[in-house]
């Protein structure tokens, strides 16, 4: 999957930490390049066959050079819903990257298995 630019460094480390686990994401989007505190989307699951999804992603957000992580979906109305799934406040290290890209994988295995 090619890379959009304006990826938070952080982000870019756990994309590199998921390839090393064996997996990709399905669709990345580049937080606003104006917006210092936007999140960057790495999708795990795409649902253009429903009308009402688009599917289900893992958002990595910034905020004072701390990243956070929440799981949520894309519904083509009335917004993205998220839960608390996440991982907050961590410093970008390759350590947490790991962590973070373990999470997405753990999350989107056990979600196709259901």
């Amino acid at each position: 999957m090619e890379r959009p630019e304006g990826l938070w460094p952080f982000t870019v480390m756990v994309l590199d930490q998921i390839e090393l686990i064996g997996s990709a994401a399905l669709k990345i989007e580049a937080h606003d390049e104006g917006d210092l505190e936007g999140a960057d989307f790495l999708w795990g699951e795409l649902t253009p066959h429903l009308e009402l999804s688009e599917g289900e992603y893992m958002r990595i957000d910034q905020e004072a050079g701390e990243f956070s992580t929440a799981f949520g979906q894309r519904g083509c109305c009335g917004g993205d819903p998220t839960w608390g799934d996440g991982l907050r406040f961590l410093q970008p290290t390759t350590e947490n990257a790991a962590l973070v890209a373990r999470a997405f994988c753990d999350y989107f295995t056990q979600h196709a298995d259901a």
